[in-house]
């Protein structure tokens, strides 16, 4: 973690306590894996703790906000 992110496994923790001990978007416990960290690609700053579902979904996304709000709103629609 301190390599890749620069942050301390009791950093971590404190994050993951913060967060009650859930993903920061759909606020569900980690399963097998632990909460992954998330930070912004460009900036490399921090953001918070997701679950590889939602970090993989926003990644896809390529941390778009527009085009998380479209596939949001076809959501909407289609539901």
């Amino acid at each position: 973690m301190m390599r890749i992110y620069g942050i301390t496994p009791e950093e971590y923790e404190r994050m993951l306590f913060i967060q009650d001990g859930v993903c920061a978007i759909c606020e569900r416990p980690p399963g097998k894996r632990r909460l992954a960290i998330d930070h912004n690609h460009a900036t490399g700053e921090i953001r918070a703790l997701l679950c590889n579902t939602c970090n993989v979904a926003l990644g896809c996304m390529r941390d778009d906000p527009v085009l998380l709000e479209t596939a949001a709103k076809y959501i909407r629609v289609w539901r």
